[in-house]
C-alpha cells in the first residue's frame, strides 16, 4: 500500500464557491426533505441564496481553511467513500481503493491533503490499461508504470512503481494533472508538491485527530467569531 501527501499552496475560495455553490444548492433542493444543513438550504429562496453567496464570499480565507480541516475530520469516512465511488465509476472498478482521506493545516498555514493506505490491484490495472479509459491523473500514472511492470515478479511491483512516482518529472506532471482535474470540477487551487511513500515507511507524518466534540466546539467558535466578532 502507498501513502500520498499533496501540498496545497493556494486555494481561490471565492472563485470555487462561485463555481460550486449553485449546483450544490440545487442538489439539496432535489433531495428528500430533511433537517440539518441540507434542510436549511432547502428552505432558501432565490433571493436568500444570493444573500448567502455574498456573505460566504466576504469571509476570510482562514475561516475556510479551518472549516475544510474540521470537515475532513467530521466526515472523513463519507469523503473517502465518495472518492472511491468516483474512481470506480471512471472505469477502474475495485482496482484502486483509498482507505483514508485527511486534510491538515501546517504551522505556516499551508493545507496538506493526505490519501493514506492506497490499495491497488496491479494485475487488474494492467488489464485495464488496454481499455478505453478517461484522461486523468490515474490514467496518466497507468501509462507511466504499466510498460515497466512486464517481466518483473508481482511482489516487486510496488517498489518499482514507487521509484517511478518519485521521479520529479512524473510528479510535476501529476501536480499539473491533479490541478486541472479539480479545476474542471470547479475547484480553483494550486498544488505545489506530491510525495509518495510506502504505507509502512512512516514518511507521511501521522495526524493527531481531534476528538469529535472538540472539532464541533472549534467549528462553533469559528462561527461565533464571524457572527459576533470581539469588540
Amino acid at each position: 500500500m502507498l501513502n500520498i501527501k499533496a501540498g496545497i499552496s493556494s486555494i481561490n475560495y471565492k472563485a470555487s464557491l462561485n463555481n460550486l455553490l449553485p449546483a450544490a444548492l440545487e442538489k439539496c433542493k432535489n433531495m428528500p426533505k430533511q433537517g440539518g444543513a441540507v434542510g436549511f438550504f432547502q428552505e432558501l429562496n432565490d433571493s436568500s441564496v444570493n444573500d448567502i453567496s455574498h456573505i460566504l464570499k466576504c469571509l476570510p480565507d482562514s475561516f475556510y481553511s479551518r472549516l475544510l480541516c474540521i470537515t475532513s475530520r467530521l466526515y472523513g469516512c463519507e469523503i473517502t467513500k465518495s472518492i472511491n465511488s468516483a474512481i470506480k465509476n471512471q472505469g477502474f472498478g475495485n482496482s484502486i481503493k483509498i482507505n483514508e482521506v485527511l486534510l491538515n493545516q501546517e504551522n505556516n498555514g499551508r493545507l496538506v491533503l493526505y490519501l493514506n493506505h492506497v490499495e491497488a490491484d496491479y494485475n487488474n490495472l494492467i488489464k485495464l490499461s488496454g481499455e478505453k479509459l478517461p484522461d486523468g491523473f490515474i490514467y496518466f500514472i497507468l501509462k507511466k508504470i504499466i510498460p515497466v511492470l512486464s517481466g518483473i515478479p508481482s511482489h516487486k511491483y510496488e517498489d518499482k512503481i514507487l521509484s517511478i512516482l518519485q521521479n520529479s518529472f512524473v510528479k510535476k506532471g501529476l501536480e499539473g494533472m491533479a490541478g486541472k482535474s479539480l479545476l474542471n470540477n470547479g475547484i480553483v487551487l494550486d498544488i505545489d508538491e506530491i510525495i509518495f511513500s510506502k504505507a509502512d515507511d512512516n514518511i507521511v507524518e501521522a495526524i493527531e485527530l481531534e476528538k469529535l466534540e472538540y472539532a464541533e466546539e472549534d467549528f462553533l467558535n469559528i462561527l461565533a467569531s464571524i457572527l459576533n466578532p470581539p469588540k
